[in-house]
């Protein structure tokens, strides 16, 4: 029990805080925490604990405590101060952020940085959620965050808050505010100054130089929407199924303004018979089953369903989990059953009914059926996922603001053979002050948030975005959308986020997380969807079967599953570590969290099958009943578009080998599909014979000078080079590095132990040592680190490509421009592997090797960096300036520079 306060302990207080100011402007700073320590011991005695003065010490008690070195101790003492101010001052008072901030600096102190930057994370979500985006709190913390990243090395995330930081500080404050002046600063050191025209007319007006101006001002792009909008009315036809032609119907619409019409689906006259012309919509009032028992109803209902879905090989499956729900008593029983999932999805009639999203209600479940998660009963004909923003914290579209627009499509005969809608609302326990969820509720709710992703994968996916807000899980639903199906077409308003997409492509997942502030209310999902992100990026790139990357997805997302390793592909992907392996190559990812259960096994293997014999089968089936000679190319470029080269392999073979030999353009489309497909599976060889049997046509046909031979060339030539970059890639996991650069091994210093901290010691000695401008002995470190690390990281590990890239520079500088190319070329290998063509820490080895090089293959490089950056960005990016200016200076009088459909061309002028 506090004592009252005196003014006798009020005076000893004072002489207390006195006796520490004194002792700080000393310097005396472990003096001044013994002093600190027993005025917190009196202020506790005297006034209480949770006094506003006692919380006040505590927090002074702390720093002064972190001053004088003692870092541990000061983290302990601001973590038990934590809970007093969110307790007396709320969670969200600048004094209790002021707390967080505290703890993520001792953290960093004693360089626990990655418990440091959980700390500043939430301290940024509390910001932003209490004072928003542009308040000097939430600057601040992201100040903070890039210092952090600093700390830690990583530079490229630095950057990306940094760059956040300065857009937001300068709309607060203005550009030349101190706080904006201290965090470009910060800027510079971890960048440089940003190459920018302004930047290079300043140096040649100081130097006295003719003035440059921008380099590719003449340049005019044209978005395929801006000739839309000249037409009143669109009409056409297009390949795809219902969902590919519902989207494009909607996105014409969206840009003539004209009121959208729902599209008449008809078969290819390639189809395998399976597709139906008849769209009907499926009456779901032909199996409502009701009763006064509402789970039992439930059960029956969604049994009855499970037979008229638009899926094959269901019986089995069907018969196993009727036998499962039967025998379950009760709504919370199921609940909380554990050896399956299933997944409550709305009836269309109910969906339709009603004003707003309703909440999930364990009174309404005449208004849902079940579909169990695995064997593939979820499917994009009768499954529709809505995508929505969530405009409150108990209710998500509160008007129905959301809900009506798709209401009306569906109204108007879109999707019409949607039976069932998933809105997470409406078909997940919810939670709120008024109505908590139950535990059998919240343990269903924790599982089926896990498979999420699967559930956006199987089924057709709609939205509706009014505007852009960067909100985590509706870009992680986007990217589920984009990234597992072959054609995916956006409405206007999903394309902040597929550009957002496209641009992880160039930066990684967090950079852009970063740069666009998106969040989520639950700062554990912001940790669970990074990882899932940055999973489907990676399967992205190195599977690119989309069957066979939904497949391993459908695997890992399962809550029980830890690891999975599919056969056929070769890869393994551990959830608990972060990691997927395929061909001793080990790509990361932020681990995903998994729930281990008693009797299930964590670790499943997904055996090969025979879907590559019985499906080349059946398109061959499709190519003997089709009505005409295309049908070969047509259905092998289907398959390619699927990502299954292999099937559409032996589609093209037999397509070229039928081709009348009399006829050129017949026989170079032939060979260029077959090259193409062959490029794709990374058989460079044939695809280099089959090229070059391309030009040589093309020369006869069209002639030397003509766009379909330049085309052909150029074709060769990329096929040449990623030859040449397969190449280099094998010989390093083989050979040793100076039988690669055909240069002796230099002196160097023995490394005996084998630790990060001995790593980051030899990479700042040959800093240091490159800075003085000893670059032999530079050299001499980093090979003995490079040959270090491959032997202990492996030949492919993120810091051996680091130590190369920067012995590669060494060797430039060094004027041993032959070795140095060598060097830059291996590492571009290993770097379009590791991190993707389009990414900037290999866009960045690209400038090294174009240094090293002549003019000719310099400008190609540029050429091609330049392209690649189109991928990932747009062409006005900031970065993408010095490529421009780089490609511009060395092109030819004569020649100019064409941008079409992604494809940077140099062609001569007539």
């Amino acid at each position: 029990m506090a004592l009252s306060s005196s003014p006798q302990a009020d005076r000893d207080m004072e002489m207390m805080n006195f006796l520490i100011g004194g002792l700080t402007k000393q310097g005396r700073y472990s003096e001044a925490a013994v002093v600190g320590q027993r005025l917190l011991e009196k202020s506790r005695s005297v006034l209480g604990s949770e006094h506003p003065r006692t919380l006040s010490t505590m927090y002074h008690f702390g720093a002064v405590t972190h001053v004088a070195g003692k870092f541990e101790e000061a983290e302990q003492v601001f973590r038990l101060l934590l809970p007093l101010r969110e307790n007396v001052l709320g969670r969200d008072d600048p004094d209790t952020i002021a707390v967080l901030d505290a703890i993520s600096e001792s953290l960093s102190s004693m360089r626990k940085y990655k418990e440091a930057m959980k700390m500043l994370d939430e301290e940024l979500r509390r910001c932003e959620w209490a004072f928003g985006p542009e308040h000097e709190l939430t600057i601040g913390t992201l100040k903070n965050m890039g210092q952090v990243y600093m700390m830690q090395g990583d530079s490229h995330l630095a950057i990306s808050v940094l760059l956040r930081a300065l857009d937001l500080s300068e709309r607060r404050f203005g550009s030349v505010h101190s706080t904006t002046s201290r965090i470009q600063d910060d800027l510079t050191k971890v960048r440089g100054p940003q190459d920018s025209l302004a930047l290079r007319q300043m140096l040649a007006i100081k130097h006295g130089l003719p003035i440059p101006s921008d380099p590719l001002a003449g340049i005019r792009s044209m978005h395929w929407a801006q000739l839309l909008r000249k037409y009143q009315k669109v009409g056409g036809m297009m390949s795809g199924g219902p969902q590919v032609s519902n989207a494009a119907a909607l996105r014409f619409s969206e840009q003539i303004g004209d009121d959208p019409r729902p599209p008449i689906h008809m078969p290819s006259a390639y189809s395998d018979g399976d597709e139906s012309v008849d769209e009907e919509s499926n009456d779901d009032s032909s199996i409502v089953i009701a009763s006064s028992d509402l789970f039992r109803s439930l059960v029956e209902r969604s049994i009855k369903a499970w037979k008229s879905l638009n899926q094959k090989r269901l019986t089995q499956a069907i018969e196993q989990h009727s036998q499962v729900l039967r025998r379950l008593k009760c709504l919370d029983d199921f609940l909380n059953f554990k050896d399956h999932q299933y997944w409550f999805f709305q009836l269309r009639e109910a969906f339709l009914r009603q004003k707003s999203f309703q909440i999930w209600d364990p009174e309404r479940l005449d208004d849902y059926i079940v579909l169990p998660v695995e064997s593939n009963f979820a499917n994009d004909t009768d499954c529709m996922f809505i995508s929505h923003y969530w405009r409150g914290r108990g209710n998500p579209d509160p008007h129905g603001l959301d809900l009506q627009p798709l209401q009306q499509r569906l109204h108007k005969g879109f999707w019409c053979r949607a039976a069932y809608f998933w809105v997470d609302f409406t078909c997940l326990p919810q939670w709120s002050h008024t109505s908590l969820r139950t535990p059998p509720q919240d343990t269903y709710f924790r599982r089926a948030l896990l498979s999420i992703p699967k559930l956006v994968r199987d089924c057709c996916f709609t939205w509706h975005f009014p505007d852009f807000q960067p909100r985590l899980w509706v870009l992680f639903e986007v990217a589920e959308f984009v990234r597992n199906r072959s054609r995916p077409i956006a409405l206007a308003d999903i394309e902040p986020f597929m550009d957002h997409l496209r641009e992880m492509k160039g930066y990684g997942v967090k950079y852009v997380l970063n740069i666009y502030g998106y969040r989520c209310t639950n700062q554990g999902d912001r940790e669970l969807v990074i990882g899932w992100l940055e999973l489907l990026l990676i399967l992205s790139r190195i599977v690119p079967s989309v069957r066979t990357r939904q497949i391993i997805l459908n695997a890992v997302d399962n809550a029980m599953v830890r690891t999975c390793h599919h056969e056929e592909s070769g890869i393994t992907v551990d959830k608990e570590k972060g990691t997927v392996i395929m061909n001793e190559k080990n790509y990361e990812f932020s681990p995903v969290p998994f729930e281990a259960t008693t009797g299930f096994d964590a670790d499943v293997l997904l055996k090969s099958d025979s879907f590559y014999e019985d499906e080349v089968q059946k398109a061959l089936l499709r190519v003997e009943r089709a009505p005409d000679d295309r049908a070969s190319e047509e259905i092998g470029r289907e398959y390619d578009r699927e990502g299954e080269y292999k099937i559409a392999e032996v589609l093209h073979r037999k397509a070229l080998a039928d081709k009348d030999s009399t006829s050129s353009i017949d026989v170079l489309i032939g060979l260029s599909f077959l090259a193409e497909n062959l490029e794709n599976q990374g058989l460079y060889e044939e695809a280099e014979e089959l090229r070059g049997r391309e030009v040589k046509t093309a020369e006869e046909h069209y002639g030397a000078d003509a766009s379909t031979t330049l085309d052909s060339r150029r074709n060769l030539a990329t096929i040449v080079q990623k030859r040449k970059l397969d190449t280099y890639h094998r010989r390093w996991k083989l050979e040793p590095l100076e039988a690669i650069l055909e240069m002796d091994r230099p002196n160097s210093p023995e490394i005996d132990r084998n630790d990060t901290e001995v790593s980051k010691s030899l990479e700042r000695q040959a800093q240091d040592l490159e800075d003085q401008g000893t670059l032999n002995k530079a050299r001499g470190v980093l090979w003995a680190l490079l040959n270090r690390r491959k032997e202990t990281l492996g030949p492919y590990h993120s810091d051996t490509l680091t130590t190369m890239s920067n012995l590669g520079r060494v060797l430039r500088r060094e004027k041993n421009l032959v070795a140095a190319e060598k060097l830059f070329w291996l590492a571009l290998a290993m770097s379009e592997d590791r991190w993707g063509p389009e990414h900037v820490k290999t866009l960045s080895i690209m400038s090294n090797l174009a240094v090293c090089m002549g003019t000719s293959e310099s400008k190609e490089i540029y050429r091609q960096q330049l392209e690649r950056h189109l991928r990932s960005v747009d062409f006005d990016h900031p970065d993408m300036y010095t490529v421009k200016f780089n490609l511009f200076q060395l092109r030819d009088e004569n020649e100019e520079i064409q941008i079409t459909r992604g494809k940077v061309l140099l062609r001569r002028r007539r």
